[in-house]
């Protein structure tokens, strides 16, 4: 069987580039947590009786980080389903030539359908262009300074990496670390060198460091800059939850979404129950929130009334869960009170949000950690 990582000696542990595919990453990375990383994965995979192999391998090693997050929250569902006593069946061919992800049941309950889906805003995130010129700017030698950034405009056209790079290294060298230090740093009055390239400008400011200190050869000087953008946290999670119901019509068992929403900001509570009922309310108390009854919003109507997505029993939502943060990142299932199925009880055994009467109640359950039965703190340092 082809294994998900290739065999060889790992020696690299320079940090993963901003230009860098997820799955190159990790798949070159020396580093103790990355070598954590890959056994779990391989020893998931070993257990992932999917028909299809190769189409999987491919997806989990495209350089398209949409297509290996896709792969891998596959595998993950599908070890948390086992891990909970669910027996497994991968993409089950149903009515319609439909397959939908994965078919679970366990021995003393009814089945169900889970379907996958990866979202993102992307909103948060630099183009392609702009990380090609961060990773170059990493390679600037800057051992006195960290270098702190600024772009405006948009870069529309391939960027002049080796100009970029020649014009930053010749500024670096000519400035006095006693001189940056002594000064401070001042966002208006630092040192500073620009490049302009069209209508897109790029400054850094160099960031004194400590006295006797100097930039690790294994990190990286450049910081790159915040996107302050508005996010639309709610659309792509609509989307992603409605287009399987739609898909899924004339099921005769439970149908569960899970999202794994990849906004970097996070997704709130008020946010997903806006999303699912509409209008919510603070009752005092964090764990519980009331649904308040509105007209439709024609412009964001919720996923779920007595009326609309019945056929849809349940969401599972994880807020940017990577192969780094399977025991961190925060996920909960959301139950529909108005489904044509009921959930499993079991599935009520990890964090869910259940409505009651016209209160929506939030439970504990067990975390990812204790599912799958690893610790808290895997995979450790590097």
């Amino acid at each position: 069987m082809t294994p998900l990582f290739d065999h060889f000696v790992r020696t690299d542990p320079i940090p993963a580039i901003n230009a860098e595919s997820i799955f190159d990453g990790l798949n070159r990375l020396s580093w103790k947590n990355a070598n954590e990383i890959r056994n779990l994965l391989e020893t998931w995979y070993e257990s992932y009786s999917i028909q299809n192999k190769k189409s999987f391998i491919s997806r989990f090693k495209s350089k398209r980080n949409e297509d290996h997050q896709g792969a891998f929250f596959e595998l993950f569902l599908h070890q948390l389903l086992i891990k909970m006593g669910f027996k497994v069946k991968v993409d089950p061919l149903i009515g319609g030539g439909n397959t939908p992800d994965f078919h679970a049941q366990s021995v003393t309950e009814e089945p169900f359908y889970l379907e996958a889906r990866v979202v993102d805003p992307q909103s948060l995130r630099h183009s392609t262009r702009e990380e090609l010129v961060f990773d170059e700017l990493n390679k600037l030698h800057s051992p006195d300074f960290m270098l702190d950034s600024q772009v405006r405009g948009k870069l529309t056209s391939n960027p002049r990496l080796k100009e970029i790079r020649a014009v930053f290294q010749s500024w670096i060298d000519q400035l006095d670390p006693q001189t940056i230090n002594e000064n401070g740093y001042d966002y208006f009055t630092s040192h500073s060198k620009s490049f302009q390239q069209g209508t897109r400008i790029i400054t850094l400011r160099p960031v004194a460091l400590d006295p006797g200190v100097k930039v690790n050869p294994v990190s990286r000087p450049f910081l790159p800059p915040v996107i302050a953008d508005f996010v639309d946290s709610k659309r792509p999670i609509i989307g992603g939850i409605q287009e399987k119901p739609r898909r899924y019509k004339n099921l005769d068992r439970p149908l569960i979404v899970a999202i794994n929403s990849l906004d970097l900001s996070g997704v709130s509570r008020s946010e997903i129950l806006s999303v699912l009922f509409g209008n919510t309310e603070n009752t005092g108390h964090e764990d519980s929130a009331r649904i308040i009854p509105s007209p439709d919003n024609r412009n964001l109507k919720p996923v779920w009334s007595p009326s609309q997505n019945t056929n849809l029993s349940a969401i599972i939502l994880f807020n940017e869960l990577q192969p780094n943060s399977i025991t961190q990142a925060p996920f909960c299932l959301y139950e529909n009170p108005w489904a044509a199925y009921s959930i499993p009880s079991s599935l009520r055994n990890i964090p869910h949000a259940k409505v009651e009467g016209e209160i929506v109640n939030w439970y504990k359950g067990n975390s990812a950690s204790t599912v799958i039965g690893i610790s808290e703190t895997w995979p450790g340092s590097r």
